[in-house]
């Protein structure tokens, strides 16, 4: 397994990957695939990349994979969002979401964030577990309305980077 940070010039694979993780997940992300598949070629190159974002691909060997991103919460300087993940069905439950994460926190460190927060809807159990696993800790939870018409709360986590006290 490779993970590897994204370019703006990868912005092909992250459109493919995205798009078919829209299709296959439709009530998990916070967009559709009928907002995301009209995006054209600039718009994906700064949905790949950007100096307060970053995307990671995960490869097996030469196969694509995976993505997870990451971006600067834009009410927050000092908070970073966890966004996007998605594994193909037959990867999953390999525990491959731990590089995602550790790639994640990396970057977050890196770009001197001192908070990460994620959300996910309440009927998502593995990214509630993964969530967990790395450490974050639930906030609070909100109605939600997602893109499939389903309503069911979103489940908001924090993870305080280390050395940082709590609020920044």
């Amino acid at each position: 397994m490779k993970l590897q940070l994204a370019t703006q010039d990868d912005w092909e694979l992250v459109r493919t990957l995205r798009l078919e993780a829209l299709q296959s997940e439709p009530g998990v992300f916070g967009s559709s695939y009928a907002r995301e598949s009209v995006y054209d070629e600039a718009q994906w190159r700064t949905w790949s990349a950007g100096p307060s974002k970053a995307v990671f691909l995960l490869y097996d060997d030469t196969s694509l994979i995976g993505l997870t991103g990451i971006l600067a919460h834009p009410n927050d300087p000092t908070t970073a969002m966890c966004i996007a993940s998605y594994l193909k069905p037959a990867y999953r439950g390999q525990k491959l979401s731990r590089l995602f994460y550790q790639a994640r926190l990396d970057w977050a460190r890196e770009q001197g964030f001192t908070r990460l927060v994620v959300g996910h809807r309440a009927s998502n159990t593995p990214s509630m577990r993964a969530n967990q696993a790395f450490g974050f800790q639930e906030t609070h939870r909100e109605p939600h309305t997602w893109h499939d018409g389903t309503e069911e709360q979103e489940i908001y986590y924090e993870l305080l980077l280390p050395g940082h006290a709590v609020g920044g």
